[in-house]
């Protein structure tokens, strides 16, 4: 045969292979009866994103994850977008998302709304008494430029609510402290520090303390807040020792206990102070002054004396060894400190084994202040600081002139030898220095509390002008128009713009104009012929086969003018093969689900139409309780969207998760063996789920879980099973029963025997359930030794002489037992004296003591012999 008669033949059995593939791959894509997403509705802010999956479910009952193959289509991308299943908001509005696979389709409802650019409070971090409220307001800027107040909207919370709690902004002062107050609302979130009663420092009475072992001493600690005030804060402290064996303090009275040394720290609020205890079995060392403050050249004579036990004193001053740790600040001679130069020094007194500091001070000031922690400033005006040092010996000195004086921003406020001269709108911070100490104050120059624009919002036709006045609102009640001072900006200069606060219309659309003054602004939006809301008469529609319905659609502009576009409108259904509109009429051909879209000047709305789509299917019981070979017959109803109710239990197609546990026939449930399993009901696209239980136990309890006994005494325990559906019974003989200890107690079907003393658990096993019973037996309270009805802990007896002691147990619950015979009995000298089940002989002079044991308890009497 010739060589084109060879490639025909080949050509035709390569075409025939392709065939027979394409053949299988179509045989190989399963039939499927419905395609089920993951989500039937979808809320985005802009800008976010979510992804659906999409199941294929076969004609046979399975499934298949057909995700990427289902095509998927937007009614409106620019609202909307969609890609292999994952959907992306555009901007606010609303679309209809379809999924499409095999011929079967399934959509989703996305709403878009305005994405929250940031939060603003009405005040920054603050100040707050306790008992006292503070308001904050809370305000969303959306990423469209409007703004609104959203205080009851957000999120509320506080990082410590011993400190202070909020409900809807409202902060309330509990406790003295830092907390962290937290707005969230949207994706964003803002947080503002609340300091209650928070003191600026608070100061020990003393830094050193010596006490004699059990000597008291009451220390005075006080608080100074940011107003200046003063209180003593020593009984709302928090003490803590760091050798609480040593010394201790509550509500800052320090006790001593034992020798040794001790830190006391008291805390009110986030500071802290300390004071050192030094306590000494035998005596203390102590200086005339603990703290001492000299002017440079002068000097002061320290006095040491010395406190034995017996409360005697000396005076040891020359005796003593003195030190300084900077002989350059200060030195010491027999205790005389001489004041070198400025600066601070510790002077060391030490005495045998003990030693005491003196903290000193060579004009040095241990701290600073002005007479106002901030002022507010008109431009180019000015107001004096002064400033006030205060000295470690309690003394307080203009120092103005002396400091050294800085500005952060010396463009908005400049400071001259305490001199402050506001230049521009702004905030800075003055700060002044003097030895090593350092203050700072907020100077506010210009700055309203608020600026307010004349108009909250603003619609326009295209060639209109409007002039707007911005208004500083200033703590003093000030008014000003500081409109020609501002800055002035629009959001979109295309559709408005704006020059020195008058605003010119261009085009339709929206803007926001924004006006800044400092460190305040304020914004309006502007709209220009945009249309306000596009409203249909209905949002959703339930028809039978063949029905119709009317829909109107109205049209609501920014201007106030309401109009009807029904007929001016475009309409689309997203299956016209389920309902089919023109304008406005909706017309309902098939059963299922469709989404009639209307859209006129840039805006849409939808309806979804139901037509003969079951709405929702019921059962009259979604729980059953059953025993072995008992019987339970299921209702089921399906309400279609119209509200239609029918009864279809013979119509569903039933099923159990577990053959072998029930099975099921037109709803009537049968009972095969113990355990738990679940009934599925579908019907009409819906599906509901009866839980079953079969012979299951809920909870077991016993009819005590904690048992006192006496050994040789016997206690019968009830077991009790309930059952899911609340049914109980009395499983005592059924139950499976322990002991972990059989020398303790021994069980059988519930009745418990006291053995020996100890403690031990019994437990009850029943169906997969247990529960454990505590039991003590001969656990005392008390062991006493009495003769003749009295206790006695001491008895004198003579040589040969008989007693009978009796031995008394105490039980927990208080019951008592004489147990002379019963307990065992021994004696630390049977030489002296001799016991046998209570009964004493003397044997021969001396002490002895006598001991009885029984149970966890012992009890001893001492016997002395004459």
């Amino acid at each position: 045969m010739s060589r084109k008669f060879h490639t025909i033949i080949a050509g035709l059995l390569v075409l025939l292979l392709l065939i027979q593939g394409s053949t299988a791959a179509v045989a190989a894509e399963a039939e499927i009866s419905r395609l089920v997403l993951s989500k039937n509705e979808a809320a985005l802010e802009v800008g976010g994103s979510v992804s659906l999956t999409a199941t294929a479910v076969s004609v046979t009952g399975s499934t298949s994850d057909v995700t990427i193959k289902t095509d998927w289509s937007s009614s409106n991308s620019e609202i909307a977008t969609v890609y292999a299943g994952t959907i992306t908001a555009k901007k606010e509005g609303t679309a209809v998302i379809t999924a499409t696979y095999q011929g079967k389709t399934v959509i989703v409802n996305v709403s878009v709304s305005k994405k929250v650019k940031a939060l603003t409070m009405d005040m920054n971090d603050f100040d707050l008494r306790v008992g006292k409220e503070q308001q904050i307001e809370l305000t969303a800027i959306y990423e469209d430029g409007s703004s609104e107040i959203v205080t009851k909207k957000a999120a509320w919370s506080v990082d410590n609510y011993s400190v202070a709690t909020v409900v809807n902004g409202l902060v309330t002062g509990k406790k003295s402290g830092t907390a962290k107050v937290t707005a969230k609302y949207g994706n964003q979130s803002l947080t503002v520090k609340a300091s209650v009663e928070l003191a600026r420092r608070i100061d020990m009475e003393y830094t050193d303390l010596n006490l004699l072992v059990n000597e008291e001493k009451q220390i005075v600690v006080t608080a100074t807040y940011p107003d200046g005030s003063i209180q003593n804060v020593s009984d709302k402290a928090e003490w803590e020792s760091d050798n609480e064996k040593v010394a201790d303090a509550i509500k800052g009275v320090i006790k001593a206990y034992r020798a040794g040394t001790a830190t006391i720290t008291a805390t009110y609020g986030t500071k802290t102070a300390s004071i050192n205890v030094y306590v000494d079995a035998s005596r203390k060392l102590e200086a005339s002054k603990q703290e001492l403050f000299l002017r440079v050249g002068k000097s002061e004579q320290l006095e040491l004396n010395l406190t034995y036990m017996d409360g005697k004193t000396a005076r040891i001053t020359d005796k003593a060894k003195w030190s300084s740790s900077d002989d350059s600040i200060a030195y010491v001679v027999n205790g005389e400190v001489f004041g070198q130069k400025s600066g601070s020094a510790e002077i060391t007194a030490a005495y045998g084994d003990k030693s005491v500091t003196i903290h000193v001070d060579v004009e040095v000031p241990k701290r600073l202040d002005f007479d106002m922690d901030s002022l507010d400033l008109d431009l180019n005006k000015s107001r004096d600081l002064k400033l006030y040092a205060t000295f470690a010996d309690g003394t307080q000195e203009l120092i103005t002139d002396k400091a050294q004086w800085s500005s952060d921003h010396p463009n908005v406020a400049d400071v001259i030898k305490g001199k402050v001269t506001g230049y521009k709108s702004g905030t800075a911070i003055i700060k002044a220095s003097y030895g090593g100490k350092q203050v700072t104050a907020t100077v506010r120059v210009d700055i309203p509390n608020q600026i307010v624009l004349s108009k909250t919002t603003v619609d326009m036709q295209i060639g209109e002008s409007v002039t707007l006045v911005a208004n500083g609102y200033y703590s003093d009640s000030r008014v000003v128009d500081v409109s020609a001072l501002s800055q002035w900006s629009s959001s979109h200069p295309d559709v408005v713009e704006i020059n020195k606060g008058t605003i010119t219309a261009l085009k339709n659309g929206t803007s926001t104009i924004t006006v800044t003054y400092g460190a305040r602004t304020a914004t309006v939006i502007v709209s220009v012929g945009v249309i306000e809301k596009l409203t249909p008469s209905q949002k959703k529609l339930s028809l039978r086969k063949n029905g119709t319905s009317a829909v109107t659609l109205t049209a609501a502009y920014k201007d106030g003018t309401v109009k009807d576009v029904t007929t001016m409108a475009e309409w689309s259904s997203s299956n016209p093969d389920i309902a089919s509109v023109y304008k406005g009429q909706i017309t309902a051909n098939n059963s299922g689900t469709a989404v009639i879209k209307a859209e006129f000047g840039g805006e849409s709305v939808t309806i979804s139409v139901d037509v003969d789509v079951a709405d929702k299917l019921t059962a009259d019981t979604y729980a059953i309780t059953l025993e072995v070979n008992e019987n339970k017959q299921v209702k089921l109803t399906s309400t279609d969207s119209l509200g239609n109710k029918i009864d279809v239990t013979e119509a569903a197609e039933w099923s159990s998760s577990s053959k072998t546990i029930v099975e099921v026939n037109g709803g009537l449930i049968h009972a095969l063996a113990a355990g738990k399993t679940s009934v599925t009901a579908k019907y009409g696209g819906k599906t509901v789920t009866i839980t079953v239980d079969i012979g299951t136990v809920q909870k077991l309890e016993a009819s005590t879980d904690v048992l006192t006994m006496q050994s040789g005494g016997t206690h019968s325990i009830k077991l009790t099973a309930t059952l899911p559906d609340g049914r109980t019974k009395d499983v005592t003989a059924q139950a499976e029963w322990s002991s972990g200890n059989s020398k303790i107690a021994s069980v059988s079907q519930g009745k418990i025997t006291a053995i020996g003393a100890g403690k031990t658990k019994v437990t009850a096993k029943y169906n997969g359930k247990t529960v454990s019973i505590n039991v003590d037996v001969d656990q005392l309270k008390y062991l006493d030794i009495y003769r003749n009805g009295k206790p006695v802990t001491q008895l004198t007896l003579k040589g040969d002489q008989t007693i009978q002691l009796e031995a008394i147990a105490t039980y927990l619950d208080n019951s008592e037992r004489t147990i002379t015979t019963d307990g065992i009995w021994s004696s630390s000298k049977v030489t002296v004296a001799h016991v046998k089940h209570g009964v004493v002989t003397a044997q021969g002079k001396g002490n002895a003591t006598l001991t009885v044991k029984f149970g966890n308890k012992s009890a001893k009497i001492r016997i002395v012999v004459e």
